[in-house]
């Protein structure tokens, strides 16, 4: 079947063997780096600066003066090897790209870490003016949306002028380092070598923190978990007697020479939750285009089926709903029609303001280092790079968030969850229980909120600033879905101030719950990331586990997201640790303080229902009497929540 019969050097695992369930390893505290060791200079600075200038005088002088260019080559060649030997303790099987990007993670950790206090984060003297169009930079792969530059950070610089030109230098290197070239993955793990421990060697210190436990994840189980309660719980759907998470969209994509093809619709019983089936299309190892086999536990070929599955579904949630859907997409228009409708005293945009902090610098990075040609993101991505143009043009089809059917805005979400997932057998897990209960928290401290500064809601309709951002996010996100019949939707928003009342509460909670939940759900991936045998980018053709290249890769990507945004939950016996002071003064502001302790409040009350669930989980599983759909809901408890988007 393409599966090696042994586990050898070359990584491979027998068929019908699962692999090792390595733990998860959290990275050391306090946190420690070394990123200005000499090590780390000379294996950064000197192959450009010195080894790469003497390598093309050497070709030069060969052309012409053979025997005298014998000498430089011999220089080159001591150089080299003692380069080599030297710095190979600093990430090893990393090419220069990454270990430059490594550096600078460090340095963006350790050296501009984030201020604790809120008014140190938001200082109200440093918000830009609103109501002028954003300095916003192209896309590749010609998506339908654009990216405002970090030039544009809010409480950063004061104008797109008064940037540094230190930053404007690091900028440059930044936005060039796909220049650098590409390294093969070749090198496979050994036998009996922990992928788990080999990342945290060489990326721990700057690896970020594991919420979720997995102590069984090469199992059944734990795969019937990742599609109810994991990481595809939202692209969960119904079909017949079945549920259903699908890849096979990715199945049909060409991938680099020697790597494992994409693809594969895992199927659970609607009422046990038990995995029943993978339908690979393409065949097992995606060379039977126009076949669709079917693997059942049991088979032979099953571990490999699940791996493939795994790997299939974090490279298609990570692409399309994780950098797509809630980076370019929901953040980013937010951050666009927020910062361009309106002035930075008006109530809307101060109330956003802490979901919406970095936002600007963390896309434009996403934008720079994830998403454009032959950077980490493509590096990643086991895509040929036509076959990735192709990737990000289905993207918008393909993009999944609960909500976003009708231009993000479902204004009654609670009828919406009725409907579509309460009535359908087996979809209404305590997943998408847990969602809408957190759904209602963001909405009713949206409505409390407008409701304070709105008490009379035909004023809305006098608001152009409001009218115009509800035109403008409308827009903009059907644009980003491909959708171009818009009038419906903004024909509703504007159709009364009632119904503009409750299209803009729904908007801001949409945006509150996508940045802080969302993202958890989707964008906190460290327990996947860091263990290549449980979920890969990309891997051998027929492998169970990914290359130590592609390890390093795929956690120097999730490296990119340690740095701390300030958290959702804030502590109530601290008065300075809130955000009210950003609401503006006058008529309003004491009930909208209300509705804000209210909202933190509820969030505090859920944290402690997640959190008795999670003990719940716990105690059965090492009972041995856990019961599905009854899995830990780590990624929706407030307390893990981060206030606004990060990488």
């Amino acid at each position: 079947v393409g599966v090696s019969t042994k586990r050898s050097d070359a990584g491979a695992v027998a068929v019908g063997v699962e692999s090792p369930n390595y733990p998860a390893l959290q990275p050391p505290m306090p946190r420690k780096t070394r990123f200005l060791t000499a090590r780390t200079i000379a294996s950064t600075l000197l192959l450009p600066i010195v080894i790469y200038p003497l390598l093309f005088l050497a070709l030069i002088l060969a052309g012409t003066l053979f025997f005298f260019s014998l000498p430089l080559w011999g220089m080159l060649l001591l150089i080299f090897t003692g380069y080599w030997s030297y710095t190979v303790g600093f990430l090893p099987f990393a090419d220069l790209y990454l270990r430059t990007m490594i550096i600078f993670i460090k340095l963006d950790m350790f050296v501009n870490a984030t201020p604790q206090k809120l008014r140190e984060m938001f200082p109200l003297r440093r918000l830009r003016p609103g109501k002028y169009e954003l300095l916003k930079d192209e896309i590749d792969y010609a998506l339908n949306l654009r990216v405002p530059s970090y030039k544009e950070e809010d409480f950063i610089y004061q104008s797109v002028k008064a940037v540094p030109t230190a930053t404007r230098m690091v900028d440059f290197v930044l936005t060039s380092l796909h220049f650098l070239p590409e390294l093969p993955f070749t090198t496979r793990f050994g036998a009996n070598e922990d992928p788990v421990a080999f990342i945290m060697k060489h990326l721990g210190p700057i690896y970020p923190e594991i919420v979720e436990e997995w102590p069984d994840k090469q199992s059944d189980d734990a795969l019937a978990r990742l599609c109810v309660a994991g990481l595809g719980a939202h692209r969960l759907e119904k079909e017949g007697a079945f549920l259903v998470v699908r890849t096979n969209a990715m199945a049909a994509l060409p991938v680099r020479p020697g790597l494992g093809r994409y693809g594969g619709d895992c199927y659970l019983d609607a009422k046990t939750y038990r995995v029943v089936m993978i339908k690979k299309q393409g065949g097992l190892h995606g060379s039977l285009a126009r076949e669709t086999s079917t693997f059942r536990p049991g088979d032979p070929e099953w571990p490999y089926v699940k791996f493939v599955f795994r790997s299939s579904l974090f490279s298609l949630v990570t692409l399309a709903d994780h950098l797509y859907g809630l980076h370019l997409l929901v953040a980013n228009v937010a951050v666009s029609s927020v910062r361009e409708s309106f002035a930075a005293s008006h109530p809307v945009r101060r109330f956003l303001t802490p979901f919406l902090y970095n936002t600007v610098t963390v896309n434009y990075n996403a934008k720079a280092n994830l998403i454009q040609r032959t950077t980490l993101g493509p590096r990643n991505f086991a895509f040929t790079d036509h076959a990735m143009t192709v990737a990000w043009a289905l993207v918008p089809g393909l993009t999944k968030l609960g909500g976003i059917e009708q231009a993000m805005v479902e204004v009654d979400f609670a009828a919406h969850h009725k409907e579509r997932i309460a009535k359908v057998p087996g979809l209404d897990t305590p997943f998408q229980q847990a969602k809408l209960a957190m759904w209602a928290i963001y909405h009713r401290f949206t409505v409390s909120y407008l409701s304070a500064y709105y008490p009379d809601r035909a004023a809305m309709l006098r608001d152009e600033e409001l009218k115009a951002f509800a035109v403008d996010f409308s827009r903009n996100i059907n644009s980003g879905l491909n959708n171009l019949d818009q009038h419906n939707v903004i024909d509703m928003a504007l159709a009364s101030a009632d119904s503009l009342f409750k299209y803009t509460a729904a908007a801001l909670a949409r945006i509150m719950f996508e940045v802080s939940l969302g993202h958890e759900h989707l964008g906190s991936v460290q327990a996947y990331a860091q263990d290549v045998s449980f979920c890969a980018f990309c891997w051998p053709e027929g492998e169970m586990m990914a290359t130590k290249e592609a390890a390093l890769h795929q956690a120097g990507l999730m490296a990119a997201t340690s740095k701390k945004m300030p958290m959702l939950l804030r502590d109530p016996k601290d008065p300075e640790d809130s955000w009210t002071f950003l609401f503006p003064e006058g008529q309003g502001k004491v009930a909208a303080e209300s509705a804000y302790n209210t909202f933190q409040a509820e969030l505090r009350e859920y944290s402690k229902q997640i959190d008795a669930n999670t003990d719940g989980w716990r105690a059965a599983f090492e009972a041995g009497t856990r019961k599905a759909p009854d899995w830990p809901l780590w990624k929706v408890n407030p307390k893990y929540l981060e206030v606004s988007i990060s990488v």
